[in-house]
């Protein structure tokens, strides 16, 4: 079976686990080692769902500093290497919806794919990233680190590939996947996609009742 993301498995019925960050204004991360190196030339792709404008969705970095950064500022997911260049992606993903980001690392030319057609976003430093690099998700452990980003990211997230190597950030019983990444730390993450109980400030007056 050709299995459409996320559904993933000899017949695709298992579905890779979205994960909600920040969930009733907690924060929320995920840490990650890379196993093997993926070069200059590289994939990364993820399921995203948020209405929070601004925040660190995805970093990788050696043991001192950033080497790729993917954060939302002002709505528009932003990539950034080495430098203080940042190219654009173009789509708004900060609607309540759930979006597809594929983003193709050429050397130094940045892509998307969107609707299965290629668009080069920009130039970038070529960096290339070696295997024992951390990749963190949604923020730091360190809460200094992610003020930069935009603060640490609220929505969902969910089958987050680089190239061949799988992100989950759940142990999945009685089901193993290729060259999946080990988690080294977390923080705050709720299984699922799951929204803010917008009726515990009781916002509704004079015996409205609210409902979500």
């Amino acid at each position: 079976c050709d299995c459409s993301r996320p559904y993933g498995g000899p017949d695709c019925l298992y579905e890779h686990p979205a994960a909600t960050f920040g969930l009733e204004n907690s924060t929320s991360f995920a840490s990650f080692t890379l196993s093997g190196s993926l070069g200059a030339t590289f994939n990364i792709s993820f399921f995203i769902r948020s209405r929070k404008p601004n925040g660190l969705v995805l970093q990788i970095s050696n043991n001192t500093d950033p080497c790729l950064s993917i954060y939302l500022k002002n709505g528009k997911l932003k990539v950034e290497m080495d430098s203080a260049d940042t190219v654009t992606f173009p789509e708004n993903l900060v609607d309540g919806r759930r979006h597809l980001v594929v983003l193709s690392f050429q050397g130094g030319t940045v892509g998307a794919y969107q609707s299965d057609t290629y668009l080069e976003l920009g130039q970038l430093v070529a960096r290339p990233l070696l295997a024992g690099y951390e990749v963190h998700i949604g923020g730091h452990p360190d809460p200094g680190s992610t003020e930069m980003w935009g603060g640490y990211f609220k929505g969902c997230l969910q089958d987050i590939q680089l190239n061949s190597h799988q992100i989950e950030f759940f142990q999945v019983e009685n089901y193993s996947l290729p060259e999946e990444l080990n988690r080294t730390q977390h923080g705050n993450l709720v299984n699922g996609c799951i929204s803010d109980n917008t009726c515990k400030s009781e916002p509704c007056q004079n015996g409205g009742r609210c409902t979500v």
